[in-house]
């Protein structure tokens, strides 16, 4: 159990957000057996690093009592940000972890109704519009990995995860179509449920958004590249991630990078589970390719091995809806369509390396310096990072490479790439 010292570390705004009937659900859940005393439950903190911007992570240790045996049981739990105020009105402003918890109450079990196969998330025992409650994946050796590049074991690993939730995606709207003889899309039947809170046009993202952008505006003028173009090459991302009219769209996790992977390293291909589904938006199924290679890799491994990868999601893919119904050819997508939407919306890969390796890569202590009270969270975040940054890549060899070829590739495809056709 934990220390007096740890106890003392948990804000009663955490600690009220969950009664004892909540502890006496989810231990019965997690347990799926009736006759279980709740004894007593702590919480405690997660991790002594900072594992996201949008939310606040704890751990709750349960004692319980199970047919005159007392045994530990431990939880995820997971709720509003608690760094600053500023933090916390933007995330319920923007509806971001509101969202997550209807995903995982409403959504998600319309996904593994009736699915069979290996799990990609972690299994929710409570959700509620200010917490969730989950299985404790750390108790299963899964962990998160530090940002990775051409990794290929752990890239077909997240990769297979991500195949198995479209599929989920791509079988309940076919089962949809069974029981009601129309064409229903999730995106259709859950409106609310996915409105895009990153690459938006109104709403408290646009001040990060715009940060980002001139951020990596800054940083090509230094370069010598044409600045006026690349502001025009993100003005194009805004289309990129609506639902297509062209490709096959699915529930995508829209936040694939590294914090949001758990690995348990197991030999040869460990196993991966999705964590954070924030930033779910209903679209084309190949952001999700796109975003995890292009956050993972750099330049020239993709050159020698996307091709590769994209193949291996699409075995996973078609395996998993064919094991999960008698004939997939009627709902899986061809491979064919899936490389040419990969070509076709590359650019959004480069959008969001520029736009998330200038602080993803940064030293985790210039991120907290900077992000220690709501005055400068408000300046980090959502004001100009430019100084800090150009500081960094002074610094650091292999932060200012990975920035130099991100903002690069960006500028090359989008010289190229007009993405006139429909999407």
């Amino acid at each position: 159990m934990t220390s007096a010292k740890n106890e003392k570390a948990v804000p009663d705004s955490v600690k009220n957000l969950i009664t004892l009937e909540d502890v006496s659900f989810v231990t019965h859940r997690a347990l799926n057996h009736s006759n279980v005393k709740v004894k007593e439950y702590r919480f405690t903190p997660y991790s002594d690093k900072e594992l996201g911007y949008f939310g606040s992570h704890w751990q709750l240790d349960i004692v319980i009592q199970v047919q005159g045996e007392q045994k530990n049981l431990s939880l995820f739990v997971k709720c509003l940000p608690l760094n600053c105020q500023k933090q916390i009105d933007f995330v319920q402003e923007e509806g971001i972890f509101l969202e997550e918890t209807i995903f995982f109450k409403d959504i998600y079990p319309q996904l593994i109704e009736s699915y069979c196969g290996e799990k990609w998330s972690p299994v929710c025992y409570l959700s509620k519009k200010d917490i969730l409650i989950m299985e404790n994946l750390r108790d299963q050796n899964y962990k998160m990995h530090d940002i990775f590049f051409d990794k290929t074991e752990l890239l077909k690993s997240a990769l297979t995860s991500v195949a198995r939730f479209h599929s989920c995606s791509i079988l309940t709207e076919d089962r949809f179509y069974r029981e009601s003889r129309e064409h229903n899309t999730l995106g259709k039947l859950y409106p609310g449920s996915f409105r895009e809170k990153t690459y938006t046009k109104s709403g408290g993202a646009v001040r990060w958004l715009q940060a980002g952008i001139n951020l990596a505006v800054a940083v090509a003028d230094r370069l010598g590249y044409n600045s006026l173009r690349l502001r025009q090459s993100f003005d194009q991302i805004f289309d990129v991630v609506r639902p297509s009219q062209k490709y096959r769209n699915v529930i995508c996790h829209g936040d694939l990078w590294t914090n949001n992977l758990m690995f348990d390293d197991a030999k040869p291909i460990p196993k991966c589970i999705l964590v954070d589904f924030q930033f779910i938006r209903y679209g084309p199924m190949v952001l999700d390719i796109l975003q995890l290679i292009y956050l993972s890799t750099t330049k020239a491994y993709r050159k020698e091995n996307e091709k590769e990868l994209i193949h291996f999601y699409y075995s996973i893919l078609n395996e998993t809806i064919l094991k999960n119904k008698e004939t997939a050819e009627t709902i899986s997508p061809k491979l064919h369509d899936i490389l040419d939407a990969y070509e076709d919306l590359r650019l959004y890969g480069c959008f969001i390396a520029s736009l998330q390796f200038p602080i993803a890569l940064l030293d985790p202590e210039i991120v907290k310096e900077n992000t220690k009270d709501s005055e400068s969270y408000e300046k980090f975040i959502f004001g100009d990072r430019t100084d800090v940054t150009l500081a960094y890549m002074q610094k650091n060899e292999f932060y200012r490479r990975i920035i130099e070829e991100s903002i690069g590739e960006l500028v090359e495809i989008g010289n190229k790439d007009s993405l006139d056709s429909p999407r």
